[in-house]
């Protein structure tokens, strides 16, 4: 079967006879809808899976906002997310799968109060442990030149409120614009209550939140986009930000508070001292 776009057209086609409810597919041909609660992005590139640019696909999926990047290679189908997971699909259906288990009602929002300065929200150590997990490498960049990274790094500040690093920031050179108070997270309705300069807690937020309220003697919590072995690992790559990646999450550690791999998205590493952390991770590797 032939089409002006070949192959890439035809899985097209494919996925959009095929697309759950509330998902927009678009191939580069049209915008996406802001308005559907996924989008999902088709594309094609001449090359085997091995000699395909991931950064570059990443940076296209960033642009056309899309929650799944799925692209047509010369030796098969693969999908990246938001999280930079990259997935080698078999066929077709397993890309629908793949929407199905991303896919998600349950996302949390975002009541925030912007102020001119948080500084009087700040503890004496938030920005100094930020910079010694940057220095050991523990926060990856988005891509080569991008000045965003990956991961958070949350750190108790009461009961059920606590510092983070904001959505997309720049750990690097740390400053109040990219920290964010947490004062408190409601579970049941998904709503986060923060406080910051103008920004986002990082997307992850509910699951710091989830951990220390579980975990009393929990204060500080690493979540980094490198891959570790720990014993403990989801089954599921769930989007984060939605009640489904805290569940599963929270069903790996299974009461314990040790650290966990995530499927795709790199590990969450907790500790009562900021030193618990790098000692899980020392430990992993050797």
């Amino acid at each position: 079967m032939a089409t002006k776009r070949g192959d890439t057209m035809i899985l097209y086609d494919y996925l959009k006879q095929r697309m759950p409810a509330g998902v927009d597919l678009h191939d580069g041909w049209q915008s996406p809808d802001e308005n559907r609660t996924f989008n999902a992005y088709v594309l094609e590139r001449h090359g085997t899976f091995a000699s395909i640019d991931i950064d570059e696909i990443y940076k296209v999926g960033i642009e056309h906002k899309s929650n799944l990047t799925i692209v047509k290679g010369i030796d098969g189908i693969f999908a990246i997310t938001p999280e930079k997971g990259i997935r080698r699909l078999v066929d077709p259906k397993q890309v629908i799968g793949l929407i199905e288990l991303r896919k998600s009602d349950r996302h949390y929002r975002t009541e925030q109060n912007d102020v001119d300065s948080i500084e009087t929200l700040m503890t004496d150590s938030f920005k100094q442990n930020i910079g010694l997990f940057e220095k050991k490498g523990l926060f990856l960049l988005y891509y080569e030149g991008s000045e965003k990274q990956f991961g958070f790094y949350a750190e108790r500040t009461g009961s059920e409120s606590f510092l983070i690093t904001a959505r997309g920031s720049n750990k690097k050179n740390i400053d109040t614009r990219d920290i964010v108070h947490v004062d408190k997270v409601d579970h049941k309705k998904r709503i986060i209550y923060c406080t910051s300069e103008g920004k986002k807690a990082s997307l992850n937020a509910n699951v710091a939140s989830v951990m220390f309220r579980n975990f009393p003697e929990l204060n500080h919590i690493l979540h980094s986009h490198i891959d570790m072995p720990f014993e403990k690992e989801t089954r599921f790559d769930y989007s984060p930000g939605t009640k489904e990646d805290i569940e599963e999450i929270m069903k790996t550690l299974a009461g314990e508070a040790g650290p966990v791999r995530l499927k795709n998205h790199g590990i969450v590493v907790p500790g009562n001292r900021i030193g618990d952390i790098f000692n899980h991770i020392r430990g992993a590797g050797e």
